[in-house]
């Protein structure tokens, strides 16, 4: 079992990041404090709704309603939260508005695909004792071709945009994931949904020089985990 656990996102800004900020970021890792606990399902809900309309075949129209939906909790929050929970309040209120805007996002750029959707498929990659796990958000069908994809779904403040290497991280361990555990897909099959922009990237090629470098990162992990002292 490896000791040192990744999501894929937070393995993509790990890998963009310099050197110090890696080392920083492992400690958080080993010895973390609450403050470094943030839940990372923070868009799992809104994700599911749009598995769910494409499953669904549904028109675009069906992304508006879940959207006010998500309006009026939101509205809800801010108006009847007592003072003492204000900012639980704010917090959740904002998430439901992050909610409405992927899905208007969504409506706006990508809503016309039309893909059969299949079962959700887990395919963690796993180099020594470094685990990634990736469940892609969706796993498709097009037209003839099996597509695996991954939803970029935060908002447009420079703070928030993929780095140009996560994105090529993010696609190059899906495409490496995915072959290791079987789906023999080329990189074209491996998409990252940018749902803000509706840019969409594309995964790099098997042996590419990326996935060796990220290999080797992994490999050199161990030894930076061992010398990690407690903040």
């Amino acid at each position: 079992m490896a000791d040192i656990k990744f999501g894929l996102s937070e393995f993509a800004a790990y890998m963009a990041a310099g050197a110090g900020s890696r080392r920083t970021q492992l400690t958080a890792k080993k010895f973390p404090k609450d403050e470094d606990k943030i839940p990372g399902k923070y868009y799992a809900p809104v994700v599911k709704l749009i598995r769910e309309y494409h499953e669904g075949g549904h028109q675009p129209e069906w992304l508006e309603s879940k959207a006010q939906v998500h309006d009026g909790k939101a509205a809800a929050l801010l108006t009847n939260a007592p003072d003492a929970d204000a900012a639980k309040a704010k917090y959740k209120a904002d998430q439901h508005q992050n909610f409405a805007r992927v899905l208007r996002s969504y409506r706006s750029h990508f809503a016309k695909k039309r893909f059969q959707v299949r079962t959700q498929i887990d395919i963690p990659y796993t180099i020594d004792n470094v685990r990634v796990s990736i469940r892609p958000d969706l796993h498709v069908v097009q037209g003839q071709t099996e597509k695996i994809i991954k939803f970029w779904c935060k908002d447009d403040q420079a703070k928030n945009r993929p780095k140009p290497l996560e994105i090529r991280v993010i696609t190059q361990v899906m495409l490496d994931s995915a072959n290791a555990h079987g789906h023999m897909m080329s990189g074209s099959q491996v998409l990252l949904f940018d749902v803000q922009t509706g840019q969409v990237h594309k995964g790099a090629k098997l042996g590419a020089q990326l996935g060796k470098d990220i290999v080797a990162e992994c490999q050199a992990m161990e030894a930076v985990w061992q010398t990690l002292k407690q903040r």
